[in-house]
């Protein structure tokens, strides 16, 4: 498997900008707990998995294996990337694939996403950067068979 993160949305396929520097997956977890007075610790129950937190960091360089190598092209590109990350509704939720086969399938993916953050930085002019935030509310990571 080789990492390639794409997001698929109404029928669309789109590969993130590569290189990708960095993608973090936070889990969360839930539970009640309750004190009780003059007694040293606590008593948890109710353990529960919220929704996953997938960071990801990358650079405006490539997409589609063509190189992006002027200002103009590095803003479009980043403008296809907030269409693709910005929701209309609350059923326009994604597909986030996380990684293709050998035979070029995808085959990692969390479902019902929803996008919490997007950065880009335009500082420097011959690479342009960029960090995001998906919420996945399904903790599955689903794996093709």
């Amino acid at each position: 498997m080789s990492i390639q993160p794409a997001i698929y949305k109404r029928e669309e396929l789109y590969v993130l900008p590569r290189p990708i520097r960095s993608i973090r997956v936070q889990d969360r977890f839930d539970s009640a707990r309750f004190k009780v007075p003059l007694r040293h610790g606590d008593f948890a129950t109710g353990f529960s998995r919220g929704g996953v937190e997938i960071l990801i960091e990358g650079d405006i360089a490539v997409q589609q294996e063509q190189l992006l190598l002027s200002e103009a092209e590095m803003l479009d590109e980043i403008k296809r990337l907030r269409e693709m990350l910005t929701q209309t509704s609350d059923t326009d939720k994604y597909l986030l694939y996380l990684g293709k086969t050998s035979e070029g399938n995808y085959s990692h993916w969390y479902q019902d996403c929803s996008t919490s953050r997007f950065e880009c930085d335009l500082t420097n002019s011959h690479l342009f950067s960029y960090q995001l935030v998906i919420h996945a509310e399904d903790p599955v990571l689903y794996t093709a068979v």
